[in-house]
Protein backbone atom coordinates (compact mmCIF):
# COMPACT_ATOMS: atom_id res chain seq x y z
CA UNK A 1 0.00 0.00 0.00
CA UNK A 2 1.08 3.52 -0.80
CA UNK A 3 -0.53 6.80 0.22
CA UNK A 4 0.10 9.72 -2.11
CA UNK A 5 -0.38 13.20 -0.67
CA UNK A 6 -0.09 16.76 -1.94
CA UNK A 7 2.21 19.14 -0.05
CA UNK A 8 0.80 22.09 1.87
CA UNK A 9 1.36 25.75 1.16
CA UNK A 10 1.70 26.45 4.86
CA UNK A 11 4.97 25.30 6.38
CA UNK A 12 6.85 25.46 9.65
CA UNK A 13 10.15 27.18 8.84
CA UNK A 14 13.09 25.25 10.37
CA UNK A 15 15.36 27.46 12.50
CA UNK A 16 18.09 24.86 12.93
CA UNK A 17 19.14 21.57 11.42
CA UNK A 18 21.35 20.14 8.69
CA UNK A 19 21.48 21.67 5.23
CA UNK A 20 19.98 20.06 2.14
CA UNK A 21 21.65 16.92 0.80
CA UNK A 22 19.86 15.85 -2.38
CA UNK A 23 21.60 12.47 -2.41
CA UNK A 24 19.83 11.41 0.80
CA UNK A 25 16.29 12.13 -0.40
CA UNK A 26 13.85 9.41 -1.38
CA UNK A 27 14.28 8.56 -5.07
CA UNK A 28 17.77 10.00 -5.36
CA UNK A 29 17.50 9.40 -9.13
CA UNK A 30 15.49 12.65 -9.25
CA UNK A 31 18.57 14.71 -8.30
CA UNK A 32 19.07 16.21 -11.81
CA UNK A 33 15.47 17.47 -11.94
CA UNK A 34 15.69 18.79 -8.39
CA UNK A 35 18.99 20.55 -9.04
CA UNK A 36 17.63 22.25 -12.17
CA UNK A 37 14.68 23.65 -10.22
CA UNK A 38 16.84 24.85 -7.33
CA UNK A 39 19.07 26.71 -9.78
CA UNK A 40 16.05 28.16 -11.58
CA UNK A 41 14.58 29.44 -8.32
CA UNK A 42 17.81 31.09 -7.25
CA UNK A 43 18.07 32.74 -10.68
CA UNK A 44 14.45 33.91 -10.46
CA UNK A 45 15.14 35.96 -7.35
CA UNK A 46 12.62 37.23 -4.83
CA UNK A 47 11.21 40.45 -6.21
CA UNK A 48 7.55 41.22 -6.91
CA UNK A 49 7.64 39.62 -10.37
CA UNK A 50 9.19 36.45 -8.95
CA UNK A 51 6.48 36.25 -6.30
CA UNK A 52 3.82 36.64 -8.99
CA UNK A 53 5.27 33.76 -11.02
CA UNK A 54 5.30 31.64 -7.88
CA UNK A 55 1.62 32.40 -7.26
CA UNK A 56 2.28 34.37 -4.07
CA UNK A 57 -0.19 37.13 -3.28
CA UNK A 58 0.76 40.76 -2.55
CA UNK A 59 0.95 40.10 1.18
CA UNK A 60 3.21 37.07 0.72
CA UNK A 61 5.85 38.50 -1.63
CA UNK A 62 8.47 38.19 1.10
CA UNK A 63 8.01 34.41 1.18
CA UNK A 64 9.86 34.11 -2.13
CA UNK A 65 13.08 34.81 -0.22
CA UNK A 66 12.93 31.25 1.12
CA UNK A 67 14.05 30.07 -2.33
CA UNK A 68 17.28 32.08 -2.44
CA UNK A 69 19.44 29.85 -0.25
CA UNK A 70 17.91 26.39 -0.54
CA UNK A 71 21.24 24.57 -0.36
CA UNK A 72 22.30 26.42 2.77
CA UNK A 73 19.07 26.74 4.76
CA UNK A 74 18.31 24.48 7.75
CA UNK A 75 16.17 21.43 7.02
CA UNK A 76 13.51 19.48 8.91
CA UNK A 77 11.70 16.21 8.17
CA UNK A 78 8.89 16.69 5.67
CA UNK A 79 6.43 15.36 8.27
CA UNK A 80 7.25 18.41 10.42
CA UNK A 81 7.70 20.96 7.64
CA UNK A 82 4.21 20.68 6.11
CA UNK A 83 1.51 22.06 8.39
CA UNK A 84 -1.61 22.46 6.26
CA UNK A 85 -5.11 21.17 7.04
CA UNK A 86 -4.49 17.67 5.69
CA UNK A 87 -1.19 17.30 7.57
CA UNK A 88 -2.67 18.62 10.80
CA UNK A 89 -5.38 15.95 10.56
CA UNK A 90 -2.88 13.25 9.64
CA UNK A 91 -0.66 14.37 12.55
CA UNK A 92 2.44 12.45 11.49
CA UNK A 93 4.60 13.59 14.45
CA UNK A 94 2.13 12.02 16.89
CA UNK A 95 2.20 8.52 15.37
CA UNK A 96 3.44 5.57 17.40
CA UNK A 97 6.54 3.65 16.30
CA UNK A 98 4.68 1.11 14.17
CA UNK A 99 2.60 3.78 12.46
CA UNK A 100 5.70 5.88 11.76
CA UNK A 101 7.37 2.88 10.13
CA UNK A 102 4.30 2.34 7.97
CA UNK A 103 4.19 6.06 7.11
CA UNK A 104 7.86 6.05 6.11
CA UNK A 105 7.35 3.07 3.81
CA UNK A 106 3.93 4.05 2.45
CA UNK A 107 3.51 7.82 2.33
CA UNK A 108 4.83 9.81 -0.59
CA UNK A 109 4.39 13.59 -0.53
CA UNK A 110 4.36 15.17 -3.97
CA UNK A 111 6.28 18.41 -4.36
CA UNK A 112 6.69 21.05 -7.04
CA UNK A 113 10.36 21.40 -6.10
CA UNK A 114 11.44 17.89 -5.10
CA UNK A 115 9.04 15.77 -7.14
CA UNK A 116 8.19 13.38 -4.34
CA UNK A 117 9.31 12.99 -0.73
CA UNK A 118 8.96 10.57 2.15
CA UNK A 119 7.95 11.87 5.60
CA UNK A 120 11.51 11.52 6.92
CA UNK A 121 13.24 13.39 4.08
CA UNK A 122 15.07 16.49 5.35
CA UNK A 123 14.11 19.55 3.31
CA UNK A 124 14.19 23.34 3.81
CA UNK A 125 11.37 25.84 3.71
CA UNK A 126 10.55 26.65 0.08
CA UNK A 127 7.88 28.07 -2.19
CA UNK A 128 7.12 26.28 -5.45
CA UNK A 129 3.62 24.94 -5.98
CA UNK A 130 2.90 22.70 -8.95
CA UNK A 131 0.97 25.63 -10.52
CA UNK A 132 3.97 27.99 -10.40
CA UNK A 133 5.03 29.52 -13.72
CA UNK A 134 8.77 29.05 -13.34
CA UNK A 135 10.52 30.19 -16.54
CA UNK A 136 11.96 27.33 -18.56
CA UNK A 137 10.14 24.53 -16.73
CA UNK A 138 6.47 25.52 -16.91
CA UNK A 139 4.17 23.63 -16.56
CA UNK A 140 5.72 21.79 -13.66
CA UNK A 141 3.37 18.80 -13.85
CA UNK A 142 4.62 18.11 -17.38
CA UNK A 143 8.23 18.72 -16.30
CA UNK A 144 7.98 16.08 -13.57
CA UNK A 145 5.87 13.49 -15.40
CA UNK A 146 8.61 11.40 -17.09
CA UNK A 147 10.98 11.22 -14.12
CA UNK A 148 8.25 10.63 -11.53
CA UNK A 149 6.60 7.99 -13.69
CA UNK A 150 9.83 6.03 -13.92
CA UNK A 151 10.80 6.43 -10.26
CA UNK A 152 7.40 5.61 -8.78
CA UNK A 153 6.67 2.76 -11.15
CA UNK A 154 9.73 0.99 -9.78
CA UNK A 155 8.21 0.85 -6.29
CA UNK A 156 4.45 0.96 -6.84
CA UNK A 157 3.68 -0.99 -10.01
CA UNK A 158 0.75 -3.29 -9.33
CA UNK A 159 0.32 -1.88 -5.82
CA UNK A 160 -2.66 -0.23 -4.16
CA UNK A 161 -2.25 3.56 -4.07
CA UNK A 162 -4.57 5.67 -1.94
CA UNK A 163 -4.57 8.97 -3.81
CA UNK A 164 -5.30 12.08 -1.75
CA UNK A 165 -3.58 14.49 -4.16
CA UNK A 166 -5.12 17.59 -5.69
CA UNK A 167 -5.45 17.96 -9.46
CA UNK A 168 -2.11 19.54 -10.34
CA UNK A 169 -0.09 17.02 -8.37
CA UNK A 170 -2.18 14.12 -9.68
CA UNK A 171 -1.30 15.23 -13.23
CA UNK A 172 2.41 14.89 -12.43
CA UNK A 173 2.02 11.10 -12.20
CA UNK A 174 -1.14 9.38 -13.43
CA UNK A 175 0.25 5.89 -12.59
CA UNK A 176 -1.69 3.68 -15.05
CA UNK A 177 0.40 0.76 -13.73
CA UNK A 178 -0.98 0.98 -10.16
CA UNK A 179 -4.40 0.48 -8.56
CA UNK A 180 -5.45 4.01 -7.58
CA UNK A 181 -8.20 4.83 -5.11
CA UNK A 182 -8.95 8.56 -5.31
CA UNK A 183 -10.47 9.93 -2.10
CA UNK A 184 -13.10 12.64 -2.39
CA UNK A 185 -15.46 14.17 0.15
CA UNK A 186 -18.97 15.57 -0.08
CA UNK A 187 -21.50 16.93 2.39
CA UNK A 188 -25.10 15.73 2.26
CA UNK A 189 -27.91 17.71 3.84
CA UNK A 190 -31.63 17.19 3.34
CA UNK A 191 -30.94 14.89 0.44
CA UNK A 192 -28.72 17.37 -1.41
CA UNK A 193 -25.05 16.66 -2.13
CA UNK A 194 -22.48 19.48 -1.88
CA UNK A 195 -18.81 19.26 -2.82
CA UNK A 196 -16.52 20.53 -0.06
CA UNK A 197 -12.94 21.76 -0.42
CA UNK A 198 -11.33 22.99 2.80
CA UNK A 199 -12.77 20.31 5.08
CA UNK A 200 -12.18 17.70 2.37
CA UNK A 201 -8.46 17.99 3.13
CA UNK A 202 -9.16 17.28 6.78
CA UNK A 203 -11.29 14.23 5.98
CA UNK A 204 -8.59 12.87 3.67
CA UNK A 205 -5.97 13.35 6.36
CA UNK A 206 -8.07 11.52 8.96
CA UNK A 207 -8.86 8.69 6.56
CA UNK A 208 -5.20 8.23 5.65
CA UNK A 209 -4.23 8.18 9.31
CA UNK A 210 -6.64 5.29 9.90
CA UNK A 211 -5.01 3.34 7.08
CA UNK A 212 -1.60 3.43 8.75
CA UNK A 213 -2.86 0.86 11.25
CA UNK A 214 -3.02 -1.67 8.40
CA UNK A 215 0.73 -1.69 7.81
CA UNK A 216 2.63 -1.01 4.61
CA UNK A 217 1.93 -4.48 3.19
CA UNK A 218 -1.85 -4.08 3.21
CA UNK A 219 -3.55 -5.48 0.12
CA UNK A 220 -6.00 -3.66 -2.15
CA UNK A 221 -8.92 -5.59 -0.65
CA UNK A 222 -7.81 -4.75 2.90
CA UNK A 223 -7.53 -1.06 2.06
CA UNK A 224 -10.98 -0.98 0.43
CA UNK A 225 -12.48 -2.79 3.42
CA UNK A 226 -10.87 -0.37 5.90
CA UNK A 227 -12.04 2.68 3.97
CA UNK A 228 -15.55 1.25 3.67
CA UNK A 229 -15.70 0.90 7.45
CA UNK A 230 -15.01 4.60 8.17
CA UNK A 231 -18.68 5.59 8.34
CA UNK A 232 -19.52 6.62 11.89
CA UNK A 233 -15.97 6.14 13.17
CA UNK A 234 -14.34 9.57 12.74
CA UNK A 235 -15.63 13.10 13.20
CA UNK A 236 -14.50 16.72 13.05
CA UNK A 237 -15.63 19.92 14.73
CA UNK A 238 -16.09 22.96 12.50
CA UNK A 239 -15.31 26.60 13.32
CA UNK A 240 -18.79 27.06 14.81
CA UNK A 241 -18.38 24.13 17.16
CA UNK A 242 -20.65 21.79 15.21
CA UNK A 243 -19.62 18.15 15.04
CA UNK A 244 -19.66 16.38 11.66
CA UNK A 245 -19.02 12.75 10.90
CA UNK A 246 -18.75 10.41 7.95
CA UNK A 247 -22.22 8.99 7.41
CA UNK A 248 -21.52 6.85 4.35
CA UNK A 249 -18.67 5.72 2.11
CA UNK A 250 -19.37 5.30 -1.59
CA UNK A 251 -16.95 3.19 -3.61
CA UNK A 252 -17.34 3.15 -7.36
CA UNK A 253 -16.41 0.24 -9.57
CA UNK A 254 -12.77 0.10 -10.60
CA UNK A 255 -11.94 1.06 -14.18
CA UNK A 256 -9.01 -0.78 -15.79
CA UNK A 257 -6.06 1.36 -16.86
CA UNK A 258 -4.06 0.90 -20.04
CA UNK A 259 -0.95 -0.50 -18.33
CA UNK A 260 -2.41 -3.10 -16.01
CA UNK A 261 -3.58 -0.84 -13.21
CA UNK A 262 -6.99 0.54 -12.33
CA UNK A 263 -8.70 3.63 -10.97
CA UNK A 264 -11.68 4.01 -8.71
CA UNK A 265 -13.25 6.87 -6.81
CA UNK A 266 -14.17 6.69 -3.14
CA UNK A 267 -16.40 9.40 -1.69
CA UNK A 268 -16.56 10.14 2.02
CA UNK A 269 -20.11 11.40 2.59
CA UNK A 270 -20.44 13.68 5.62
CA UNK A 271 -23.33 15.37 7.37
Amino acid sequence: MFIWLPPSESKSTPTSGPTLDLKTLTHASLEPERTKLINALEALGADEQAAKLLGLGPTKTHEARANLHLLHSPCAPARELFTGVLFNALSLPSLNAEQKECAHRSIRIFSGLFGVLSPEDLVPDHRLSIASKLPGVFPLAKYWRPALGEALRAEAEGECVVDARSGGYAAACTAPWAHLISIRAAREREGKRQVISHDAKRWRGLACRELLALGANASLDEVVEALSALAGTISITDAKGRVHQITDVEIFEAKPSREGGSTRVLTLVTD
